[in-house]
């Protein structure tokens, strides 16, 4: 990776910068190798994830949903194998995190509560493999998302760019820093309602809306978000900022950057409460908006 870069990038900076500021061209290349190097799994992702839509929105979809996606207007048809994508991502994602998290919690050599835990799981370390791989899946993952966002036909809201740039700008920075990746890893298990929600969109175009499937998939959908979304993140959330009182924050990682992390972990863990709120209120009648579940931050892109 480094020769290819020293080959390709570097002859046109220091053509520009000319020959008294190759130190900076050098810099630069230097710069763009390592976090290739770092983040070969985020890049192979989400070049696989982009390569995936094609062969869906090409191929896939209109061999197997035929008429039925024949009739959809252009963004719909784009939507359509957004959230084939997403599914697919929803998926890896929710086995991966559970794996890694399991892996964790099983090779702790005491209770979560106790200081040689904190340390260990929200101190700077070199995070395992298997969560360091699921986690640069994910961001693959929202680098094709915005890669997407970019094609025609244009359709996306600013909502929907700024989430997926505060998530991916987050789990980027745990990666990158190696701290908060076990807080990052057991967020991902919230993915497990999505590809639920997901299915309540396709069941619009397939004649299903309203049947007993369709309701059966709600309150699925609405269990798993209770319990994956609201009671995980409660318990999870409270450890950590226990812990947070008592971990000794690495030079390493900035007093900001700690906050940071820190003050979006308790933001996506609020905003659970108000979107399950939205969404118990519809079920029950409470709110006049139309009978379709509220799509969570994470899920923005289902409505």
């Amino acid at each position: 990776m480094q020769s290819l870069l020293d080959s390709v990038l570097f002859p046109p900076l220091q053509a520009v910068c000319g020959p008294l500021d190759a130190t900076v061209g050098l810099y630069v290349v230097d710069s763009l190798a390592a976090f290739a190097d770092r983040f070969q799994v985020a890049l192979t992702s989400a070049c696989l994830f982009i390569v995936t839509f094609h062969i869906l929105k090409w191929f896939v979809s209109p061999a197997v949903f035929g008429a039925t996606y024949a009739k959809l207007t252009p963004v719909d048809k784009f939507r359509w194998n957004e959230k084939l994508i997403s599914v697919i991502h929803a998926s890896i994602a929710t086995v991966g995190a559970a794996a890694s998290a399991w892996h964790t919690f099983s090779s702790l050599p005491d209770s979560l509560n106790s200081m040689t835990n904190y340390e260990l799981i929200l101190g700077v370390n070199n995070t395992p493999l298997h969560r360091d791989f699921f986690i640069q899946t994910s961001i693959g993952y929202f680098l094709s998302d915005l890669f997407l966002y970019t094609l025609p036909p244009i359709h996306h809201s600013a909502f929907e760019f700024f989430h997926h740039i505060v998530a991916g700008g987050s789990y980027t920075l745990g990666v990158y820093y190696q701290w908060g990746t076990w807080i990052q890893i057991n967020f991902l298990l919230n993915e497990v309602s999505t590809p639920f929600l997901q299915l309540t969109w396709f069941f619009r175009y397939t004649g299903l809306r309203h049947s007993p499937v369709d309701k059966t998939n709600r309150k699925v959908f609405a269990l798993l978000f209770f319990i994956s979304r609201v009671v995980w993140n409660s318990i999870f959330c409270w450890h950590v900022i226990q812990a947070l009182v008592y971990v000794t924050i690495d030079p390493w990682v900035t007093p900001r950057l700690f906050w940071v992390q820190v003050v979006l972990i308790i933001s996506h863990c609020s905003l659970q409460y108000f979107w399950f709120y939205r969404i118990m209120a519809i079920a029950l009648g409470a709110s006049s908006a139309p009978g379709e579940p509220v799509a969570p931050a994470s899920h923005a892109k289902s409505q």
